[in-house]
């Protein structure tokens, strides 16, 4: 079965304690919708119509003062709900959403990647995948709070206004990956991870002898 993206949206709170925004999670099969997050102090959780999420994994950047995370909730209910990011404090937060379709349930991910810098105009971050039929998904935030721009075969799914937190994804060669996204000069960091496609049902249907078949 392969991965199929569904939905992206996201939000920028430039100071608050907390962030909300809508998603709607579409009804395709082994569903799963995945947040990324960046912000200045360390985040409590994150729920999608009230239910938490799962911390994938995260950077610490900036000096430690800036904190970029992945989340993931798998099958997600379809339909419309909010998702909310809560902060242990007062500080920006930066929150993108995406959903998809086709993805494994269990053993859902590779090896999570992350990459960050002080300087430059561009990010790094090389993420091993094992399989043509995965699907990366890439999450990067730059400190000058610029346009981010992905690799030339990376699609970029969303990224907030007057925000630097972009996700995009991009399907895997089967070999080690390495995405980039270009943006204005300051710090950055990128998270990398490739999710597992749902296995196909295949029914076998084979002649029993006498004219007929059986399963």
């Amino acid at each position: 079965m392969a991965i199929t993206f569904d939905a992206a949206t996201g939000n920028k709170v430039g100071s608050g304690t907390t962030n909300t925004w809508s998603h709607t999670v579409g009804s395709g099969s082994n569903r799963i919708l995945i947040v990324s997050v960046d912000t200045g102090l360390s985040i409590s959780g994150v729920t999608y119509g009230g239910v938490a999420l799962t911390q994938l994994g995260i950077v610490n950047y900036n000096s430690n003062n800036e904190h970029l995370s992945l989340w993931y909730l798998l099958n997600p209910t379809s339909g419309t709900a909010n998702v909310v990011v809560t902060a242990s404090g007062t500080t920006f937060i930066i929150g993108v959403s995406a959903s998809y379709s086709g993805v494994a349930q269990s053993s859902t991910f590779g090896t999570l990647a992350s990459n960050s810098g002080t300087t430059g105009t561009a990010s790094s971050n090389t993420v091993a995948t094992t399989s043509s039929n995965q699907l990366v998904v890439d999450t990067v935030n730059n400190g000058a709070a610029s346009t981010d721009t992905p690799t030339a075969s990376q699609t970029k799914r969303y990224q907030p206004a007057t925000s630097g937190g972009a996700e995009g994804d991009i399907a895997a060669t089967g070999g080690n990956m390495t995405l980039s996204w270009s943006f204005s000069s300051g710090v950055w960091a990128e998270l990398s991870v490739a999710m597992n496609p749902a296995a196909s049902n295949i029914t076998h249907i084979l002649a029993d002898g006498y004219g007929g078949l059986f399963r």
